[in-house]
């Protein structure tokens, strides 16, 4: 199996392949239903790819008292086409755009979603009514093979299985993961969904080369 990162200047993000071998491969699903909904997926991906927000996720810990994790230990492997989906949980609001990368990290599960939420943030989500219109989205579907339930963060994420918007895009780039405690593929449980949401692609994997790093092949 071929591995990738994102490199800034030609410098690996990873300190040595040991770390990229030590870290672990995460899907994360984008989604933005308000303005601009391209613009906004692509700063969000632009943003999990570098090493801008992790200034303010340092500065978020260093007020916290807690211990400050490199940020940038975060490497792009695969990204989805870009889908227009039907609203499913409130439906009443404009269609968004999803799309799922994955990525490998030697970062914990709360400090990427800390990023996440630091993403999420710059990019000035603030839902008003529940599963309701945002700007974006940035969510933790599957962290390998862990199983977590706290109160800030359930993993696999409890729609992730349930959601053609999630399904459609994993099958495209993970056809062959099999989540935690399944015994079936990606691709087969997205054959078998009953579930009917509308979800068409508006553009292959090239709405993401906005980002300024470049891919390097180990």
């Amino acid at each position: 199996m071929n591995h990738f990162v994102i490199s800034t200047n030609g410098r690996s993000l990873f300190s040595s392949k040991r770390r990229l071998l030590q870290s672990s491969l995460v899907y994360v699903g984008i989604g933005s239903n308000v303005g601009d909904r391209l613009d906004y997926c692509q700063k969000a991906f632009s943003l999990l790819c570098s090493s801008d927000v992790g200034v303010a996720l340092v500065a978020t810990q260093k007020r916290a008292g807690t211990e400050a994790c490199p940020y940038n230990d975060i490497v792009l492997t695969a990204v989805s086409s870009l889908y227009e989906t039907e609203p499913t949980d409130c439906p009443r609001q404009d269609w968004f755009y999803n799309a799922v990368v994955a990525v490998r990290t030697t970062l914990s599960p709360i400090l990427l979603l800390q990023c996440c939420q630091e993403i999420e943030l710059s990019l000035g989500k603030n839902i008003k009514i529940p599963k309701g219109p945002r700007t974006i989205d940035l969510d933790i579907l599957f962290y390998q093979d862990a199983m977590i339930h706290s109160p800030d963060l359930i993993v696999p994420h409890p729609s992730a299985l349930s959601r053609r918007f999630v399904l459609i895009p994993m099958a495209e780039i993970a056809p062959d993961f099999i989540p935690p405690e399944n015994q079936q593929t990606i691709k087969a449980i997205c054959e078998g969904i009953s579930e009917g949401s509308i979800v068409r692609q508006k553009q292959g994997p090239e709405w993401a080369t906005v980002t300024p790093h470049r891919v390097i092949k180990f």
